[in-house]
């Protein structure tokens, strides 16, 4: 994962604007989250379920390596998948993300 994408991810972890769980699908739902990082090593059951309802509401998605990175650079366990509901911090991952890709 990028260094800068991980710095966004801690920063929004840190002002408390990310939804994980639960709380992450709702948050696709209800439009609330701007863009949602998902780990390519997370389940294939819940990698296709976010994927889905990502497309059908049009959140866009970031995929990083590994779910361990993503709880690393978020301070928190085993978090498969996050939503970030900041628009501005989004905006930064998301222009981020298609630099280095």
């Amino acid at each position: 994962m990028d260094s800068k994408i991980k710095g966004y991810l801690g920063l929004a972890a840190r002002i408390r604007k990310i939804e994980t769980g639960e709380r992450a699908s709702l948050s696709i739902r209800n439009k609330k989250a701007k863009c949602c990082v998902l780990a390519e090593d997370c389940g294939e059951n819940a990698k296709k379920k976010i994927q889905d309802k990502c497309a059908f509401y049009e959140i866009e998605l970031v995929y990083v390596n590994s779910r361990e990175e993503l709880s690393l650079a978020l301070g928190k366990a085993n978090s498969p998948y996050v939503t970030i509901t900041d628009e501005g911090i989004a905006k930064q991952i998301l222009k981020r993300n298609k630099e280095v890709i």
